[in-house]
């Protein structure tokens, strides 16, 4: 079943030395399995990085809850090549007869960082243009706040950002109008 997981695993033993993998780990990180057995996980840990990874992964086998994927980190491993890849692992611990070892899942996720920082991208030039437009741009909710405001409407609201508007209400910047509209509609009403 490991062998035959879209995942890259890994087996390691609590001293970090590597005693399994499969064959997408192979593919991953361009080693041969042969290369990789018997050896320490940091060898696939970017140099900048190797230092705390001993400290980051007793501290793991000490506390042994299961680590899903991503789970808040932006990773990196290094490959045989000396290059890097951006990847999530999920680690759980396993406690066998033979002792104490982590078992790694690990996907490469550089294709979906490439992806969030083309978002990224688009998102801040988009921002940027609707800031910069002399046009009122925004965006309110039924209630009637400011969802998103581009820097016109900002000064309109006697405000120098846009984030000022945010959560905000007409009447909030101009309680003289909102009292008199509210005059005329008890009158009218």
């Amino acid at each position: 079943m490991v062998e035959a997981s879209p995942n890259a695993i890994l087996l390691a033993d609590e001293t970090g030395t590597i005693v399994s993998v499969n064959a997408q780990i192979e593919k991953l990180f361009g080693y041969a399995r042969a290369e990789l057995l018997g050896h320490k996980l940091e060898m696939l840990v970017p140099d900048r990085f190797r230092g705390q990874h001993p400290g980051l992964r007793q501290s793991f086998t000490q506390h042994s809850a299961a680590r899903p994927m991503g789970a808040g980190r932006d990773l990196q491993g290094l490959r045989k090549d000396g290059t890097e890849v951006s990847i999530e692992i999920g680690l759980n611990q396993v406690i066998t007869k033979d002792g104490r070892f982590v078992l790694a899942s690990i996907i490469d996720i550089t294709a979906r960082k490439c992806t969030e920082e083309a978002l990224n991208r688009e998102r801040n030039l988009l921002r940027t243009l609707i800031d910069n437009l002399p046009d009122y741009i925004f965006v309110k909710d039924v209630e009637g706040r400011f969802l998103m405001a581009n820097l016109a409407v900002a000064r309109l609201m006697g405000r120098e950002l846009p984030d000022e508007v945010l959560g905000k209400r007409d009447e909030d910047f101009y309680p003289e109008h909102a009292s008199k509209a509210l005059g005329l509609l008890r009158k009218n009403g």
